[in-house]
């Protein structure tokens, strides 16, 4: 499922979702200006839920992903900010 979309400078989308495949991770999806996938990626951490719900590019072209994840051995605190 997405939540969130963003352009970089070039037209390019990205995509900020989540996966349902063995749990739930957080998923990255960028596409070109034309529609085509360009790149897909994923953070599945040991617990049963990771999930992206915003995202932003940067003026340098960097992707900022904000999620959560319950992966309490990595993150101590419940619904942790990845």
């Amino acid at each position: 499922m997405g939540y969130d979309t963003a352009l970089d400078s070039g037209g390019n989308l990205y995509v900020a979702a989540e996966s349902y495949s063995n749990g739930n991770c957080a998923v990255v999806l960028k596409f070109s200006s034309s529609g085509s996938l360009l790149a897909a990626y994923s953070y599945k951490g040991p617990a049963t839920y990771d999930s992206g719900y915003s995202i932003d590019v940067d003026k340098s072209g960097d992707v900022i992903l904000a999620g959560t994840s319950w992966d309490y051995s990595v993150y101590p605190n419940h619904n942790s900010i990845l």
